[in-house]
């Protein structure tokens, strides 16, 4: 079975760094999206989305409210510790400590 997982993130580098992590994974393909509005589009053929907390024009939590009709494993990848307590209503399998 291969699971398609959605990298979102509006830095370019750091989202290359992070799709590398799954170079030795086969079973996982991975997509890397720098405008959550066209993963938004496409979030249906997705099993689980990797995704940053903070973006130029939108947060991880407005991009679930955009797309909460939909079932999909969520990892945030943040810098703040905040955002963690701010998650429980979002159902939020992990999260990835971003420096």
């Amino acid at each position: 079975m291969t699971y398609k997982i959605a990298l979102l993130d509006d830095e370019l580098d750091f989202l290359k760094k992070l799709s590398a992590c799954f170079r030795d994974y086969p079973q996982i393909e991975t997509y890397c999206f720098t405008n959550p509005d066209e993963l938004i589009k496409e979030i249906a053929n997705f099993d689980g989305v990797y995704i940053d907390y903070e973006m130029d024009h939108m947060t991880a939590f407005d991009f679930f409210e955009q797309t909460k009709e939909m079932k999909y494993l969520k990892i945030i990848i943040t810098k703040y510790d905040y955002v963690v307590y701010k998650s429980f209503d979002y159902n939020i399998f992990d999260f990835v400590r971003k420096t």
